[in-house]
């Protein structure tokens, strides 16, 4: 059975999407929250991402480069890690 054609599914489909949309605009607060947090994670992201940058500016040559890229990578990692663990995955 071809699920994306059945109309059935479409419908219902759409009804999941008008109730989740719904439901977002009768709590204001939960959007609040999950704005704010969101707008933190990408704070956040943005620093780790100047601060590397910076790092890649200032390396001389390609050992000083790697490092740069190793310690991104252990922050990025490590800044993954952290999310997974606020949503409980």
């Amino acid at each position: 059975m071809n699920f994306s054609k059945h109309p059935l599914f479409a419908i219902i489909g759409a009804l999941l999407l008008v109730s989740s949309v719904v439901k977002a605009a009768e709590d204001p607060t939960k959007f609040q929250a999950r704005k704010d947090q969101e707008t933190s994670h990408l704070q956040e992201r943005l620093q780790l991402v100047q601060e590397h940058l910076s790092c890649v500016q200032a390396a001389t040559d390609h050992a000083a480069l790697k490092t740069c890229n190793e310690a991104a990578k252990t922050k990025g990692q490590a800044f993954e890690a952290k999310l997974k663990a606020e949503h409980g995955k």
